[in-house]
């Protein structure tokens, strides 16, 4: 067991707290480091019932001395709250005593204290009312405090602030209604040159025509009129002679039309002529190559009936019968030969 020493544990207080601590528990601490020195020699005996009885002792004497030193600790304890009692008390007196006085004191010192502070809030309520004036909150200012100088510097700051964005928002409330004005201007110029768009300039469809002046716009007018009018001329002299050259074209359509069914006719004509001519050529030659053949036939037909009486005659004068069938057989041939040619 290390040594016990209580030095340190008592080193913060009061001296006559301190001596008065280490003198209650000195004895105790000074059997238990004695017993604390003897238990190793005990502890280093062989085992036996003279170790276990010295053991026992020695365990005795130790808790004598451990319950003696909370008796102590008690006792030290009872007396420091019996101190820490009359101390309270003493205090509380002293409280009682004095409160009105302090509270009296303190109602003098807060009265000036809350005179400044309703003076500080009439100050703040009057200067955040001031800066509503320019759209600038300032509930979340310390303005009551603020040193006047500090004030005016603040407050001529916050005005031309403020003066500077109403003088840009009136500006482009101004060039807002400016530029819907030339837009309104532009649809409307427009609508009204639309008959007239193919005439006006590239660079001129490009840009917003609403900022032209009257006089400028005036003339960009005059010049597509202008330019307008001598088209329309332009196309009225085209128009004229594309008339003057359908009549005409229709003329010696109709002119070609009328040679061509004169052409045809007469072509017709001379057609039909050449044909009724070439049939009376080919009917007379028809007629006469008839007669001819009649001619020729007569002739032919004479020469057979002569033949076909010569073997009538000669038939009487074959005996055999197949002599007599080869004439009856020439007879019937020449007879069908003359039945054609008729």
């Amino acid at each position: 067991m290390n040594e016990i020493k209580i030095i340190q544990e008592v080193e913060s207080l009061k001296l006559a707290k301190k001596n008065l601590i280490v003198k209650t528990f000195a004895p105790v601490i000074e059997q238990l480091n004695k017993l604390g020195n003897e238990f190793p020699e005990i502890k280093a005996l062989e085992t036996s019932t003279e170790k276990s009885a010295k053991a026992k002792r020695f365990r005795i004497d130790f808790g004598k001395a451990l319950t003696l030193a909370d008796k102590k600790r008690a006792e030290l304890k009872e007396d420091s709250l019996k101190e820490s009692k009359a101390i309270q008390n003493v205090y509380n007196k002293i409280k009682e005593l004095t409160a009105d006085t302090k509270a009296e004191a303190l109602e003098i010192e807060l009265h000036y204290e809350r005179l400044e502070e309703e003076k500080k809030k009439t100050l703040a309520a009057e200067r955040i009312l001031e800066l509503s004036k320019y759209d600038t909150d300032g509930t979340t200012m310390d303005l009551g405090n603020m040193a006047d100088e500090v004030w005016d510097n603040f407050v001529i700051g916050i005005k031309a602030n403020s003066e500077a964005v109403k003088e840009a928002e009136r500006k482009a409330e101004s060039d807002r209604i400016e530029i819907e004005r030339i837009n309104n201007l532009h649809t409307e110029r427009k609508n009204s040159i639309l008959h007239l768009w193919n005439y006006v300039d590239l660079n001129v469809q490009e840009k917003n025509l609403g900022i032209f002046s009257e006089s400028a716009w005036k003339t960009i007018v005059d010049q597509l009129e202008e330019l307008d009018k001598k088209e329309k001329a332009k196309q009225a002299k085209i128009k004229a002679e594309n008339e003057r050259l359908r009549v005409e074209n229709e003329k010696a359509n109709k002119k070609m039309l009328a040679d061509k069914k004169r052409a045809d006719d007469k072509l017709k004509a001379e057609r039909e002529a050449k044909l009724k001519l070439e049939k009376e050529i080919a009917d007379k030659k028809a007629e006469d190559l008839k007669l001819e053949e009649s001619k020729k036939s007569a002739s032919d037909i004479e020469k057979l009936s002569i033949v076909e009486d010569h073997l009538i005659d000669q038939i009487t004068t074959v005996k055999s019968v197949i002599a007599k069938d080869g004439i009856r057989e020439a007879q019937i041939c020449i007879l069908n030969a003359i039945k054609k040619l008729k």
